[in-house]
């Protein structure tokens, strides 16, 4: 095993793991009839101290108008890994010991992460560290992903991803790590949107790999990791300046939100060929797969509106999120860190011809008005204006109109199966299940590549009496697998 340098304090107090007939003090949760036991809950810290000069973080202004929640709970899972020959317990002691003392070495990049949110216009680096937990999931692996339910799922994150609850003081990153009987394990990551989108969370978890494979046993026999380190830029506040009046937490963005317990998710799979035959219906040969695929999930969703709400609505809005790091002038580094994303909003009347292309199209159109003149825009002195403008109306629009709201966000082609920890690529990643997203709108579909990286999963959450008939929508079905197996 590698020496690994580690500040003092980092790594105090870490509890030996129990084998399967010590319970000890561990808190333990029954969820679909298996046992998962939270061993460990502790701060991680970066293996040394932040500089004083570092000791600041600015957010931008879009840090500022997002809220300080934890949103995009990503989850991978990981074998065993050709170590059959080798004793359980000591794979899996071998590989807490690398992915704690790589996680406080990936901080030492990403210091923010290991802060505080002191006001609306910084964040303290002060070294806090990031919450850790560890747990035991009593089954393996394999029986686990053939067919998990959502709230099982959810288990193995440290902090209910189905949660709306606005945050104060706390942790701006939770993780936890669960090991099941075969020496797999999973890694539940959320970061608080404060201070970073989804695509700044995968960056991070692509550094932590790196460096748990830098110094992996088995990192000289595996294809598929890097030991090229990741180096971060800060440059979104400087790109996208903060509005010092911005002092308080954004309510416009957030407002506050009702937890509603009747909201169930299920998982689409649309394969290469699908996608194909998609795209070839909607005549959108020169659209991406990911635009093809979100006009067919809204257009299921009208349907379905159609199909149970009363009165029907007479207007229907997409929000979908648009990723501004290569739309800026000249393109942001790919691994920019921060909020580095904005809203666009497609509409449809139920005067219209409700076509698969015709929505296709109005996505196209929604999606190009995040252009360079916005870019310029909510980078002067009407910034909030340029921002909140379309966000006060929409709210105003569907206060006095029967609006059918949904929203598509997009996590293909982010890498969520390229952290290689030195054991492996994920044998399948996912997100936690959610009743909401950070605006408040509880109609959502999450998309991500699937393993093979030529497909997409979609990820749907609706109000139970909705899903009831979204997900026997035969037009959409002729194109996804409803929940296939993850194995």
């Amino acid at each position: 095993m590698s020496n690994l340098k580690i500040s003092p304090g980092a790594m105090n107090n870490i509890p030996p793991f129990p084998d399967s007939n010590n319970h000890g003090s561990s808190s333990t949760e029954e969820s679909g009839g298996i046992n998962i036991r939270i061993i460990s809950k502790e701060a991680i810290k970066p293996a040394s101290a932040t500089p004083d000069h570092l000791g600041i973080h600015k957010l931008s202004i879009l840090d500022q108008l997002s809220p300080h929640m934890y949103a995009n709970p990503l989850i991978f899972f990981y074998s065993n890994n050709k170590q059959s020959s080798r004793n359980v317990d000591n794979v899996i002691a071998e590989r807490r010991e690398f992915l704690r003392r790589s996680l406080s070495e990936a901080l030492i990049q990403f210091y923010p992460l290991a802060g505080k949110i002191t006001d609306n216009l910084h964040v303290q680096c002060n070294d806090d560290g990031v919450y850790y937990v560890e747990a035991q999931v009593q089954t393996s692996l394999n029986k686990f992903l053939e067919n998990p339910e959502n709230q099982l799922i959810n288990q193995l994150f440290p902090y209910d991803p189905s949660s709306s609850e606005l945050l104060s003081e706390t942790r701006l990153m939770l993780i936890q790590v669960s090991f099941f009987n075969c020496g797999g394990f999973s890694v539940g990551v959320y970061i608080s949107h404060k201070v970073g989108d989804a695509l700044s969370l995968m960056t991070f978890i692509k550094e932590w790999a790196t460096k748990a494979f830098q110094h992996s046993s088995n990192s000289s026999s595996s294809e598929s990791g890097s030991d090229q380190a990741i180096h971060p830029t800060f440059v979104s506040p400087f790109v996208f300046p903060p509005d010092p009046n911005l002092r308080n937490d954004s309510y416009l963005v957030a407002p506050k939100l009702v937890k509603e317990d009747d909201y169930v998710t299920r998982r689409l799979v649309f394969s290469s060929e699908a996608i194909a035959r998609l795209k070839s219906k909607a005549m959108a040969n020169n659209s991406s797969s990911v635009t093809a695929i979100m006009g067919a999930l809204w257009k299921a969703y009208i349907e379905t509106s159609y199909a149970c709400l009363s009165p029907i609505p007479k207007n229907f809005i997409l929000t979908v999120q648009v990723n501004l790091r290569q739309r800026n002038s000249p393109p942001l580094p790919v691994h920019s860190f921060g909020n580095i994303f904005w809203m666009a909003f497609a509409k449809y009347q139920n005067s219209d011809v409700l076509e698969l292309q015709s929505l296709v199209n109005e996505i196209k159109r929604a999606i190009g008005t995040i252009d360079s003149g916005f870019l310029q825009d909510i980078k002067g002195e009407n910034k909030v204006a340029k921002l909140m403008g379309p966000l006060k109306d929409l709210r105003e629009f569907c206060s006095i109109n029967k609006v059918g709201s949904f929203a598509i966000t997009s996590l293909c082609k982010i890498g969520v199966y390229d952290a290689d920890f030195g054991w492996g690529k994920p044998i399948w990643s996912s997100v936690g299940s959610r009743r909401t997203n950070i605006y408040g709108l509880k109609n959502l579909a999450l998309l991500m590549d699937t393993r093979s990286g030529d497909g997409i999963e979609a990820l749907v959450t609706l109000k139970g009496e909705e899903m009831a008939i979204f997900e026997k929508n035969m037009e959409l079905l002729t194109y996804a697998s409803l929940n296939p197996s993850h194995l």
